[in-house]
C-alpha cells in the first residue's frame, strides 16, 4: 500500500501515538538536522518492529557510501527469522551516489512487506528520484529543529517517557533557560531524573528529607517518579539556576525599561561567565514575544489567549502583556531591528562584544531614540 506522508511529517512524539496502531509502515524517512529527534524516532521504530531488546538476526544498519546499495536491498528483501518483520536502517542517506540511488529507488517503489526500512537524512534534494520516491512512499518523520511553540509538548512527552514530572513553572523555566537546544534539555532532564530518584530514596527513609545538593540515586530500586514533580526551586538548585534567574531578571528589566537594573544584571551575568551571544538571543526572543503580544492585544485579543499563542505559562503571558503596554508597535519593530544589528556585530563586527550588548540594552530601555552603536563598515 502506498503511504503519502504529510508535507510537515510526524514529530517523534507524534510517531509514538501512530505506532500504537500496528503494523509499522514498510518505509520511514527521518528527515532533518536534529540528531536527537532522529535517534528518538529510530528507537521508537526499533521497539515497534523488533522489540526493545537487540535482535541481531532481524536488524541491519548501513551507512550510505560504505555499503553498496545492492547489498542493502538484498538485506531488505531477506525474510525475518522467527519474527514478523525485520528492520533495515540507512543513515546519512544524502551521501548516496547516483548509481546507488537508482537501485534503492526501485526498492522504494516496491518495498518488502516484511521489512521496515528507516532512511535517515539531514537533508533531501527532491529533484533526485530517490528522495522524490521516498517523499511519496514513506512516512515522513520531521527531525528538523523544533519550533519554540513545539517545545512544551515535546518536553511533556520526554518527561513522561523517563518517568519524570515537572511542575508547570519548572517546565516553563527549563525551556526558557535552555532555549531550543534539545541536547541541553536532555542533559538537564537526566540531571533532574537522577535528583528525583535520589530524593525519592531519601524520602523513603524515616524522617528523610529531599537531598540537596544532588546525590546519586540508588541503583537497586526502580520506581516511577511521576508522583514526585520537580518544583521550580528544585530545578534551580539542581541546574545551577542562579545564572538562569539572572537572565530572566534581565529580560524583565528590559521589558520594563529599567536601564540601571538591566545593566547591573548584565554585568553580573558577564562576571559569572555568560557569553554575549546567548544573552542577545534571549533578549531578541523576549522582544519578539513582546511584539507578538502587542500586535494581538492591539487587535483585541485577551491577555489569556497569549499563553496558548506563545506557548508560555499564563502568569508569564500576563507579564508579557503588561510589558508590551509600555512600548508602541513602532518601538518594538525598531527593537527587533536593533537586536538583529547587535547579532551581526557579535558575529562579524570589530566592536568589543560585551559593549555591543550593553549598548543594545541601553537602546531597548531608552525607547530607541536613535542608534547608540555604529555598525562596522
Amino acid at each position: 500500500m502506498t503511504r503519502t506522508a504529510s508535507p510537515r511529517g510526524l514529530r517523534p512524539h507524534e510517531l509514538r501515538a501512530a505506532l500504537k496502531t500496528p503494523p509499522p509502515a514498510p518505509l520511514y524517512l527521518c528527515l532533518g538536522e536534529e540528531p536527537h529527534l532522529a535517534a528518538q524516532a529510530l528507537e521508537l521504530l526499533r521497539t515497534a518492529v523488533v522489540g526493545p531488546e537487540p535482535d541481531v538476526f532481524n536488524s541491519d544498519r548501513f551507512t550510505a557510501g560504505e555499503t553498496p546499495a545492492a547489498e542493502i536491498v538484498n538485506a531488505a528483501g531477506t525474510l525475518p527469522a522467527f519474527a514478523e518483520r525485520r528492520l533495515v536502517v540507512i543513515t546519512h542517506a544524502e551521501a548516496f551516489g547516483a548509481a546507488d540511488q537508482a537501485i534503492l529507488t526501485e526498492y522504494v517503489n516496491a518495498p518488502s512487506p516484511t521489512t521496515c526500512m528507516v532512511v535517515i537524512a539531514a537533508k533531501a534534494d527532491q529533484r533526485q528520484r530517490f528522495f522524490a520516491a521516498l517523499m511519496k512512499q514513506a512516512v515522513l518523520i520531521n527531525c528538523h529543529p523544533l519550533y519554540e511553540r513545539e517545545l512544551p509538548k515535546w518536553l511533556d512527552h520526554q518527561t513522561a517517557s523517563i518517568g519524570l514530572r515537572l511542575t508547570p513553572e519548572a517546565a516553563h523555566a527549563l525551556i526558557e533557560q535552555t532555549g531550543s537546544s534539545l541536547e541541553s534539555l536532555i542533559n538537564e532532564l537526566e540531571k533532574l531524573r537522577a535528583y528525583a530518584s535520589a530524593r525519592a530514596d531519601a524520602l523513603a527513609q524515616p524522617g528523610g528529607d529531599a537531598p540537596l545538593p544532588l546525590t546519586p540515586p540508588s541503583p537497586t530500586r526502580e520506581r516511577s517518579l511521576v508522583d514526585a514533580p520537580v518544583t521550580l526551586d528544585e530545578l534551580q538548585a539542581v541546574s545551577a539556576g542562579a545564572r538562569e534567574r539572572s537572565v530572566f531578571e534581565l529580560t524583565d528589566a528590559v521589558g520594563e525599561r529599567r536601564a540601571v537594573a538591566a545593566l547591573t544584571i548584565l554585568r553580573r551575568l558577564f562576571e559569572q561567565g555568560e557569553y554575549p551571544v546567548p544573552v542577545t538571543t534571549m533578549l531578541t526572543r523576549h522582544m519578539r514575544r513582546l511584539r507578538i503580544a502587542k500586535s494581538h492585544l492591539h487587535a483585541g485579543a485577551a491577555v489569556g489567549a497569549l499563553a496558548s499563542l506563545l506557548a508560555v505559562m499564563p502568569r508569564y503571558a500576563e507579564t508579557l502583556g503588561r510589558q508590551a503596554g509600555g512600548f508602541t508597535e513602532e518601538q518594538l519593530e525598531r527593537a527587533l531591528s536593533r537586536c538583529l544589528v547587535a547579532d551581526a556585530q557579535l558575529k562579524g563586527g570589530r566592536l568589543q562584544k560585551e559593549r555591543v550588548v550593553e549598548f543594545l540594552v541601553i537602546e531597548l530601555c531608552r525607547g530607541l531614540p536613535g542608534p547608540l552603536t555604529v555598525t562596522p563598515a
